[in-house]
């Protein structure tokens, strides 16, 4: 098993760094299975049984409303951080899919605004292609917004503050830190200083370039990122964002833990818990964290054992009707980096997950 990464930007990788003092918090493993990663476990463990998280669908529905697919912090359409397959995979079941592309190192509502202009671009493209000689068509269909992490903080606020509630069907958040995320306090503490925020900004914009467009990546601030995602200031933020009645709110939680393999009896009760009794999958496994995010976890769950992903705990992820949790850390949440299959231990595969919520989406007429 080859451990995952992805690249994090400096002031993030600063972070990490301060936290690898205080070691990985973890919850305490089962007695009596000793393993080191997901095949190893999957062969070994004869204490629990693996279920598949979410069923591999037959016939998959296809959503009414076009699936805009918005990405979090450090991210695009197709870097270590973008939606692994898919888009793919859900227009394979006759979904309209659009990617987003916006800041990815920049606040929740200069993001917001630059997801609006892909709101528009998602229902002008469907109607062109669903119903070229329907005039009313860009009127009256909405979209249903999938956001992972930080798009969770940027969807609301689109809906909310600029007045998206007539074009917006549905919102899914996937660990978004609707109340924070403690590496963003930490990482506040470093450029609370307008010239080294300025250096990391301008740092953060020549990476984004890799990936993203030289417009998007020059427009990055990073302290009003971590502003957003801060648990500090997630109550101001959240206060801008309050939910309209015309719009479906939904959340989701991954759960990992720096070493996976069996959970004790404690342990499973303390994530279905955590997850308000809805957990998909087997509780008694644990998802093996990527060696990029186990440091970093340690921040995020504040030095204890609080069932999260690596980067937003499963009590900050909650928004709207929340629908529980299953067996993934942040990359896993999208497929990355690059999985093809299944989870060797978990038996959690992104692209079955994402076909059930689209399927759930068209069956709630959205």
């Amino acid at each position: 098993m080859s451990r995952r990464y992805a690249v994090l930007p400096l002031p993030w990788a600063l972070v990490v760094a301060l936290a690898a003092c205080g070691g990985a918090a973890s919850e305490e493993t089962s007695s009596g299975v000793e393993c080191t990663d997901e095949a190893q476990c999957g062969s070994v463990d004869e204490w629990t049984k693996a279920i598949p998280p979410f069923p591999l669908l037959l016939s998959p529905k296809a959503s009414k409303y076009p699936i805009v697919l918005h990405h979090g912090f450090n991210a695009s359409s197709s870097n270590s951080w973008s939606y692994y397959q898919v888009k793919e995979t859900l227009e394979k079941d006759g979904n309209f899919v659009v990617l987003s592309e916006v800041e990815p190192f920049q606040g929740g509502p200069a993001r917001a605004a630059s997801l609006a202009k892909i709101v528009e671009q998602a229902r002008v493209a469907f109607c062109a292609k669903k119903a070229p000689n329907d005039a009313t068509c860009p009127q009256t269909t909405k979209v249903n917004l999938v956001a992972h992490s930080m798009g969770g903080l940027d969807a609301p606020y689109l809906v909310s503050a600029l007045g998206y509630g007539d074009r917006v069907a549905s919102v899914t958040t996937i660990s978004s830190p609707h109340r924070g995320s403690a590496v963003a306090d930490a990482v506040l503490g470093l450029v609370k200083y307008d010239a080294v925020n300025k250096l990391f900004s301008e740092l953060a914009g020549f990476y984004g370039k890799t990936f993203t467009a030289d417009d998007l990546a020059k427009n990055s601030d990073i302290r009003a990122a971590f502003v957003s995602l801060s648990e500090e200031n997630s109550a101001k933020f959240n206060a801008t964002v309050v939910n309209d009645a015309r719009v479906y709110y939904q959340s989701w939680a991954g759960v990992s833990r720096a070493v996976g393999g069996p959970r004790t009896s404690s342990g499973q009760a303390e994530v279905k818990a955590a997850c308000g009794g809805t957990y998909y999958g087997e509780v008694g496994r644990a998802d093996f964290m990527a060696a990029s995010l186990v440091i970093g976890s340690t921040v995020v769950g504040h030095f204890s054992s609080v069932p999260q992903d690596g980067m937003v705990t499963v009590e900050n992820a909650k928004w709207g009707n929340f629908r529980g949790c299953f067996p993934s850390d942040h990359l896993d949440e999208v497929g990355q980096v690059k999985k093809t299959g299944p989870d060797a231990y978990t038996l959690w595969d992104h692209r079955v997950f994402y076909q059930n919520l689209a399927t759930d989406l068209a069956a709630r007429g959205f």
